[in-house]
């Protein structure tokens, strides 16, 4: 599967309006994994860096379709904010992931299960269908999400690889990696998310959604799951924080990475503008080449929408994120206005600008979409108390579709 216009928003609202006839039937037809995957609507990779939002998806949505109707899918949207709310409360957990993954992957050549792990990479296990998912994911940067947990699960227990490896080998290759919801999701199955609630792939499951395409043999999958420790080990992060602060602004540089490639309204509606920097994402993972195509591509698009709506030359796209200080100290602005990045490699953009900030003596205000405010304190248990607060917001008469709220 590839996006079908490319990496723009214009692909974006293409793929949104083609699958919107399909929504009703979205509830029975997502578990199966087909060639072309129409029975899904295919917008991660631009959810992704939000070319476009989960509150546009939605609203657009229910435009056509009532919620009764559209409820799966409008959930499936919705998992998106519950992990990026999740683990922006816990980012330790995105912390130790990372100490984790680098500790087992420079000691993997030392260790019982190398080969395996070797095999996996390369897609040349033992088992066919998982090296077809392999494969998929090397050509496509994507794999249907119901194929994604049992990758998970037969990585975990049927090849018995550490879940940190397998996490980062899928971050690394999917168009979609996201730092929330793929560290979340392969904790989910390995039973560290929901405590002792781990996901076992099942033969008749694979076969049955997957019309037959790839039917496991008997004993090829692990018949059963087993407990997986939490690890807890190094010193915990401790990273400058920036709140997100409301109140008009005046004169601001505005600082935006590409975790958000969609706000030229609210940067059009801005009182006081007066530049704008575009930092290009952060790549320390080792992500693959159509990874980081895919992200430039969509940068770029986003500079041309965002000027478009601004102003001619009113945006730098800045040629790394190491750039950001000497163009603050540049501009003649009385301060900065950063939107804040989510959890991940692009959250390193807070400490640069407070630390460039605080040098040049100039103020640095934080931004965050009103739809993040309100739905990341709902995240605080597993998905569904959150669905029932994010459901009740979304039909109450405060919910963005009675008034519309101020995209920053």
């Amino acid at each position: 599967m590839k996006p079908p216009l490319g990496p723009s928003r214009r692909a974006a609202l293409a793929a949104l309006e083609d699958f919107l006839p399909r929504v009703p039937e979205y509830a029975s037809q997502r578990n199966f994994d087909r060639p072309g995957h129409r029975e899904v609507s295919r917008l991660s990779p631009y959810l992704r860096r939000r070319i476009i939002s989960e509150e546009e998806v939605i609203r657009r949505v229910l435009q056509g379709h009532p919620l009764e109707r559209a409820e799966k899918f409008i959930q499936e949207v919705l998992w998106r904010t519950y992990w990026k709310g999740w683990l922006q409360a816990n980012p330790h957990v995105w912390h130790q992931f990372l100490r984790d993954a680098s500790s087992l992957e420079s000691s993997s050549a030392s260790s019982s299960w190398s080969d395996g792990y070797q095999a996996a990479l390369s897609g040349s296990t033992r088992l066919s269908f998982f090296n077809d998912w392999c494969a998929e994911l090397a050509a496509t940067g994507y794999l249907h999400n119901h194929t994604r947990m049992w990758f998970a699960s037969t990585w975990i227990f049927t090849l018995k690889l550490p879940w940190q490896l397998g996490a980062l080998f899928m971050y690394r290759s999917l168009l979609d990696g996201d730092p929330a919801s793929n560290t979340l999701s392969w904790r989910w199955v390995a039973g560290l998310h929901t405590k002792g609630k781990a996901y076992l792939a099942q033969p008749d499951n694979i076969q049955r959604y997957s019309e037959g395409r790839w039917c496991p043999k008997a004993g090829e999958l692990a018949a059963s799951t087993f407990p997986i420790d939490e690890s807890r080990h190094g010193d915990s992060v401790t990273t400058p924080s920036l709140e997100p602060a409301g109140g008009e602004v005046s004169d601001v540089a505005v600082i935006m990475s590409a975790d958000d490639l969609s706000l030229e309204a609210g940067l059009a509606g801005l009182q006081g503008l007066a530049a704008c920097a575009l930092v290009p994402p952060a790549f320390p993972l080792g992500e693959s080449d159509s990874v980081r195509r895919f992200a430039a591509d969509a940068v770029a698009d986003a500079r041309a929408r965002i000027e478009e709506a601004v102003a001619p030359g009113a945006v730098t796209l800045l040629d790394s994120p190491d750039a950001l200080p000497a163009w603050m100290a540049l501009q003649p602005a009385q301060g900065f206005l950063l939107v804040l990045p989510t959890v991940g490699p692009d959250a390193a953009l807070v400490e640069a600008s407070l630390a460039a900030s605080q040098r040049l003596g100039r103020p640095l205000v934080g931004r965050r979409r009103a739809w993040d405010t309100t739905l990341w304190p709902f995240a605080t248990k597993g998905f569904f108390p959150f669905w029932e607060r994010a459901r009740a917001w979304l039909e109450g008469s405060t919910g963005p579709f009675h008034s519309r709220e101020p995209l920053l």
